[in-house]
């Protein structure tokens, strides 16, 4: 009675610590990734090119009129493509379109045009909009009345944001609308790295893992760009830590929630559309996991001669799995109409010129097409450059060397030992970087989504070493992935980890 008396105030109290913690980091994080966040680089013109390009593509967009004309590729206003100055679009739509819906209700409504142009590459016979009827404009006949002054404004909000009363969807104004998410994104994706770490690893690796990530090089620097990267990676550490969620017993809403993030990664960048595999080793962790054994016992049977889960048990894991895509295609669809003709909702056939901008981005990426960007990636050593950046001056050599070994160490716990607490992530860092690391174009931002992990993975062995240092004879208590369900981990060689 003593014993569970004075254990629940230590509980009570290591719960607040962890909370005071983790909040004390999230300032870090925010005071790094907000700090001169609009001014940085004033005065300029946006010297970043795809910020330059997005900044220009959102300036021209407007919000769809309504739910059908959204789902139509060929009306809907949100869609690049429909304008004759930048019909060649290969991002994902979700960035624009947030970033669009929250300029509009920052902006006065005394503000906004009462006429815009109209998408030129509309077919002449489908009626978008209503027509303009100011006969004052010069080329009123090709315009349409401004459909942003239909949408809802958060006047106490632009009191806060937009004293001046500015028209934020300007070329000029609507970049700071989308550093802001993109620095929104990644303080989210900072909670995230907390949350896997600790799923994983235990409260200790995860706040070390945010720490790490808040004060990491490249994630710093992408805040402070409107692009598509910080939304990227904050989608993807959402899939993995649903995945983990999945893998850990998780039901109908972890596996919900993992396609919805998969859904919503693709609708920032299409060929996330990999995060599915995700789904599938949550599924083979559930399958391969052993039972709890009691009183806290070691499992040390070799997994090679580990039974499959029970009939019963794999039939439900392929439903849930099943749920998760079609989640994961539903909220794609949803979020990223310009990908699909969309007369209708359930006109789902590809638009043509979405397949076509991703075959001939592919070209470039690839090396096959050329171009004056492309020639930076001449004679590049695939793999060993985009090690190198991510070492040298994505993480800074101390953190990314730290990385680099907790990945070295995990793959061999993982292969070796069978500590399925690092499949996921080891797995993906792994999978992805094999696949972009060998491609002609390797900047450092298409490794950005890989950042969260090696932070969890440095944080982990990190505690790990600090433990093995001050006990080396002794046994350190690490959570494993499967906490509480009895699968052992064993870590460095002179350090064995045993589950509670």
């Amino acid at each position: 009675m003593t014993s569970n008396t004075s254990a629940a105030p230590r509980a009570a109290r290591r719960r607040w610590a962890t909370l005071l913690a983790l909040f004390a980091i999230l300032l870090i994080g925010a005071h790094l990734r907000f700090l001169s966040l609009i001014t940085w680089d004033e005065p300029s013109s946006r010297l970043h090119p795809d910020e330059r390009f997005f900044t220009d593509v959102a300036s021209m967009l407007h919000v769809p009129a309504s739910f059908d004309e959204y789902l139509d590729s060929a009306r809907n206003p949100l869609n690049p493509r429909n304008y004759t100055k930048n019909n060649w679009y290969v991002y994902g739509l979700l960035p624009q379109t947030l970033t669009q819906y929250a300029a509009v209700m920052l902006s006065p409504q005394q503000v906004l045009p009462a006429c815009v142009n109209r998408p030129e590459y509309s077919d002449p016979s489908i009626t978008i909009g209503q027509p303009c009827q100011d006969t004052s404009l010069a080329d009123y006949q090709r315009k349409i009345v401004n459909p942003d002054l239909a949408v809802p404004k958060l006047v106490w909000l632009q009191q806060a944001l937009n004293a001046e009363g500015r028209d934020l969807t300007g070329y000029y104004e609507i970049f700071k609308v989308g550093r802001t998410w993109s620095a929104l994104f990644d303080l989210g994706s900072l909670l995230l790295v907390f949350l896997i770490g600790l799923r994983l690893y235990g409260r200790r690796a995860g706040l070390l893992a945010a720490l790490l990530y808040a004060c990491a090089v490249l994630p710093i620097q992408l805040a402070h760009f409107f692009t598509v990267d910080a939304a990227t990676g904050f989608f993807v550490l959402a899939a993995v830590y649903w995945a983990v969620r999945c893998a850990q017993n998780g039901g109908v809403i972890s596996f919900g929630m993992l396609g919805l993030s998969i859904g919503a990664a693709m609708s920032c960048r299409v060929t996330l559309a990999t995060l599915g595999l995700l789904g599938v080793l949550a599924v083979a962790v559930r399958l391969l996991r052993r039972d709890p054994l009691p009183n806290g016992q070691e499992d040390t049977t070799d997994r090679s001669h580990t039974a499959i889960s029970s009939p019963r048990q794999v039939v439900t894991l392929s439903l849930l799995l099943a749920f998760a895509g079609g989640l994961a295609l539903l909220s794609f669809r949803l979020l990223q109409p310009d990908a699909f003709r969309g007369t209708s909702f359930i006109d789902v056939l590809p638009d043509e010129r979405f397949i076509e901008n991703i075959q001939r981005i592919s070209t470039f990426v690839s090396g096959e097409a050329d171009s004056p960007p492309q020639q930076q990636w001449a004679g590049r050593t695939p793999f060993l450059f985009p090690l190198q950046n991510i070492l040298l001056w994505g993480l800074g050599l101390p953190l990314g060397l730290a990385a680099l070994a907790a990945w070295v160490v995990a793959g061999w716990q993982l292969i070796r030992r069978g500590n399925l607490a690092h499949l996921l992530p080891w797995a993906w860092v792994t999978f992805y970087f094999a696949w972009q690391g060998g491609q002609f174009v390797t900047t450092m931002r298409y490794y950005s989504s890989l950042y969260g992990l090696l932070c969890v993975l440095a944080a982990w062995g990190l505690v790990v070493l600090a433990a093995a240092k001050h006990l080396p004879a002794t046994r350190v208590r690490v959570p494993s992935m499967v906490a509480g369900r009895g699968v052992a981990a064993k870590h460095l060689p002179a350090t064995r980890v045993r589950v509670p």
